[in-house]
């Protein structure tokens, strides 16, 4: 038996008399999907979940939607020389992808009298999901558009559309959840794989409802900041941890998140998940090309916090080393006086994570 046969033997056995239309159906599902998960080739997506607000921003979705995207980090999910087209290009794939989605859920549903009813039902679950997907993906990439904008062009407008964007995030999940109850795709995956006859009211995990929360309390929190700093008639400043912070940053892969503490905003060197401490992630590093003043003495300075009562780190400007091990509770300033010799108007700073406690950086400076 060849393979052709095998396949069209499966989807009759499964399918009977709705084989054939059926199985192109699904052979175009694969498009869909890639149009969904990744962005031009670039992977998108939380393995294949809805991603977390951390997530987005340490995989530069934030950056990639910037009027001039600028990506210095070399990780394995960004595809070999891949170049940012336009962002209007990258909307329309978002489209196709709707629009792909609807067309296949319209097709299934013609050949409805054709299939077995327990399998249809199967089958416009999973085509209904897609859709939602597919809605979801494209107003997620608004909200990154518009976010990143605002912070670019200070304009009013693209806060309102940010606003606007996640109220539709917000109504395709009440419409999906209301459809498919624990098996709509945008849950939270516990709910997903659930029983379907079990009826579960655990809301606090839902993807979406969570992605929006800490959208807007990052949002919040970094425009309030922002404009309290760029007040200040600073060479330089970085928001870190928000979504707009930008300035090439470098991170190692998956051992530099996002935290939201206390409603302000933190990059740690390590994993969320071992926030509190980690004998694993103690190499967990990040780094930033900032601003300076050519031919002279200046001064850096990290806003920084601790998950224990010792701050231990080490922060390393343009090749120079400083050690900190400091006892901590709260926040406090690490200043370090760098002076520029070589004409430089842009140099590296690094942090690393030295020890089991995590180090919190909020915020950086250069006057």
């Amino acid at each position: 038996e060849n393979v052709e046969d095998a396949i069209n033997s499966f989807y009759k056995n499964m399918y009977a008399g709705g084989a054939d239309g059926v199985r192109a159906l699904m052979e175009r599902t694969e498009d869909v999907l890639t149009k969904i998960l990744y962005i031009n080739g670039y992977y998108f997506s939380e393995l294949s979940n809805f991603p977390t607000l951390n997530h987005s921003k340490n995989h530069f979705y934030f950056e990639i939607m910037k009027e001039s995207c600028d990506i210095a980090s070399e990780e394995w999910f960004i595809p070999k020389n891949w170049e940012r087209v336009s962002s209007e290009v990258l909307l329309k794939e978002k489209d196709e992808a709707v629009a792909e989605a609807e067309e296949l859920l319209a097709g299934l549903e013609k050949i409805k009298s054709d299939i077995p009813k327990e399998k249809y039902e199967d089958l416009w679950e999973k085509f209904v999901n897609l859709k939602y997907a597919a809605c979801a993906f494209r107003e997620l990439l608004y909200c990154f558009m518009h976010y990143s904008r605002f912070f670019e062009t200070k304009d009013a407008f693209h806060k309102d559309e940010l606003i606007k964007r996640a109220d539709k995030l917000t109504a395709i999940h009440k419409e999906g959840k209301a459809l498919l109850g624990n098996h709509f795709y945008c849950r939270s995956m516990g709910n997903f794989f659930q029983d379907k006859k079990r009826n579960t009211n655990d809301d606090a995990n839902d993807l979406i409802p969570k992605f929006v929360e800490s959208l807007f309390k990052s949002f919040e929190y970094e425009e309030k900041t922002d404009v309290v700093l760029s007040s200040e008639n600073l060479t330089d400043y970085i928001i870190c941890g928000g979504a707009n912070e930008s300035h090439r940053l470098k991170k190692e892969v998956n051992f530099s998140d996002t935290l939201i503490i206390n409603d302000e905003l933190c990059r740690i060197p390590g994993n969320m998940r071992g926030a509190k401490w980690s004998m694993v992630n103690t190499h967990g590093w990040f780094s930033y090309e900032v601003a300076v003043k050519p031919n002279t003495e200046q001064t850096i300075c990290l806003t920084a916090g601790s998950a224990g009562d010792i701050l231990r780190l080490k922060v390393t400007i343009d090749g120079a080393e400083h050690i900190f091990n400091e006892e901590i509770s709260g926040k406090k300033e690490i200043v370090v006086t760098y002076a520029e010799k070589e004409g430089k108007e842009r140099v590296r700073i690094r942090i690393d994570r030295t020890a089991k406690e995590t180090p919190y950086i909020y915020l950086i400076t250069v006057k």
